[in-house]
């Protein structure tokens, strides 16, 4: 039995769901569980008499209905109506469809929740595949293959779910090294509840700086972590989320700007781009703080109001 392509994770209670009650459904349910790929990947596809190049994150695969049709031995119309019906409020909208006009994207819409979980009585695949050895090989192999087989599947399965982490987290602008650094020290369950907690929770604006977030939920509920005690004071461990942004007035703003010694016409200019953009930035990035934004973009030298300069006249002169 060949183990090498790796495996997925089907749940009992897909007995109890709607799809289980049609075999063709079902069928083609789990190939796509299959065929979605396990990690971030740059996949090659040609395109006429040239190929691109398609980026696929985890719980994604390139869908194409004469390639289904082969593989499932399904007509394509019928692979197609379920593909569709997948993607429907009838099955919980399990998948969603990006198309255009040269190919599909599917994505498995909880992939990040489900498949990255990870439970304490897995048994590595190696385990299986060895216990038909004797005795003699397994101790032979101990301190050698098996042990660097499971450092190198565990640091596999780290750098996946840091991977999903991030795609789930949404705010990337971080220290990639450090948090990964974090995110190893953090136990298989935490990795879990952490990407079920973010996998649930549809604003994510409130959440709090990553790296700080990844401290938090490693200090959380000790008082020391490799003989370091634990710097953080107050809430250990508890996600602080942000207090909601309030935008606001043209008033506020103009006001701000007049104290800090800038022009009403800019203060102007900055409120109507911030506002037209539902106050995010130009890289698409939610405004927290619209005082320190307007501190960073529009208090420059040039914005300031220009200061009247009254002429020095020497004793003895006449205007």
């Amino acid at each position: 039995m060949d183990l090498s392509d790796g495996g997925i994770k089907l749940y009992r209670k897909i007995l109890n769901s709607k799809i289980f009650m049609n075999e063709t459904g079902l069928k083609i349910w789990i190939w796509c569980l299959c065929k979605a790929s396990y990690k971030q990947q740059f996949v090659p596809l040609k395109i006429g008499k040239g190929y691109i190049t398609i980026e696929l994150l985890p719980g994604q695969f390139i869908f194409g209905r004469k390639a289904a049709e082969k593989e499932l031995k399904i007509n394509g119309q019928i692979v197609n109506r379920w593909v569709n019906a997948l993607g429907s409020a009838k099955y919980d909208h399990a998948i969603t469809r990006n198309v255009n006009n040269q190919y599909s994207i599917i994505t498995i819409c909880n992939w990040p929740i489900y498949q990255t979980v990870k439970f304490k009585s897995e048994q590595p695949i190696n385990e299986i595949v060895n216990s038909k050895r004797t005795a003699d090989e397994q101790q032979l192999n101990t301190y050698n293959k098996d042990n660097k087989e499971n450092k190198d599947n565990k640091e596999e399965d780290i750098c996946l779910d840091f991977e999903t982490f991030l795609s789930l987290y949404g705010n990337k602008n971080c220290n990639v090294i450090k948090c990964k650094i974090t995110w190893g020290k953090l136990t298989i369950e935490d990795h879990a509840k952490i990407i079920e907690y973010l996998g649930a929770i549809q604003d994510k604006q409130g959440l709090p700086n990553i790296e700080r977030f990844l401290i938090d939920r490693l200090w959380e509920g000790k008082t020391s972590v490799n003989g370091k005690d634990n710097p953080i004071v107050t809430d250990i461990g508890k996600v602080k989320p942000r207090k909601k942004f309030i935008p606001p007035t043209l008033e506020e703003v103009e006001k701000y700007f007049e104290e800090e010694g800038y022009r009403k016409g800019i203060a102007q200019k900055a409120f109507k781009g911030y506002s037209v953009a539902d106050w995010h930035d130009k890289y698409g990035d939610p405004v927290l703080n619209w005082k320190q934004k307007m501190n960073h973009v529009w208090f420059k030298e040039e914005n300031k109001i220009a200061q009247s300069v009254v002429p020095e006249f020497k004793s003895g002169s006449t205007r």
